[in-house]
């Protein structure tokens, strides 16, 4: 079975509705760090849940440098990197998925993502040494690694997902998407055919 570390964002969407028309989705895991976007991350991923009949596990951690990090305001170009985020949400998702019977975990990293040192297949082949000398039987996954945004949305569209109901904003604008930052115009690219 597989758990999806599920931010409500169309690289995790894709995810979770490949695992579940597999009727292998073990668990949907959504992390509050504290995020900007935190409402409307959550909105996303509760929805596809509901719509789906899945439960959604909502963990709550902190995150050293969430607010200097992340914070920095709508419509803000440029990348949030928040050192050691994917290795500390993966940590917490890992010891669910195990729990809940899971021996697969999967996160949305991609293409995009290769400025994100938590993002790479060096990255997910570090993690599962780290997993596998723990005597765990949990294989951490990033089947999205290798595509680009507009691959991966173009993957979701083909399956029939509604992309517009995922949430990839930074930080909203009253509750809609800046439009402006780094997510957004990666996204508005991709769905003009303009993304790698």
């Amino acid at each position: 079975m597989i758990a999806v570390l599920f931010s409500g964002g169309i690289d995790s969407m894709l995810l979770a509705h490949q695992a579940h028309s597999d009727k292998q989705l073990g668990a949907l895991i959504f992390v509050d760090y504290g995020q900007p976007a935190l409402e409307q991350e959550r909105a996303a991923a509760t929805a596809w849940a509901r719509d789906h009949d899945q439960p959604l596990h909502v963990i709550r951690i902190d995150i050293a440098g969430t607010q200097e990090r992340m914070h920095t305001g709508t419509g803000t170009d440029g990348l949030r990197e928040l050192p050691g985020r994917n290795l500390i949400m993966l940590s917490q998702a890992a010891n669910i998925a195990i729990q809940r019977g899971c021996d697969r975990l999967q996160y949305g990293a991609n293409a995009a993502d290769r400025d994100y040192a938590d993002c790479t297949p060096a990255f997910v082949h570090a993690f599962n040494e780290c997993i596998k000398t723990s005597g765990q039987c949990l294989h951490t996954e990033a089947p999205l690694v290798r595509m680009s945004k507009r691959q991966i949305i173009e993957s979701a569209m083909r399956c029939g997902i509604n992309i517009r109901r995922a949430w990839s904003c930074y930080q909203s604008d009253n509750g809609e998407a800046c439009g402006a930052c780094h997510s957004c115009v990666e996204r508005a690219q991709s769905l003009d055919g303009g993304g790698s």
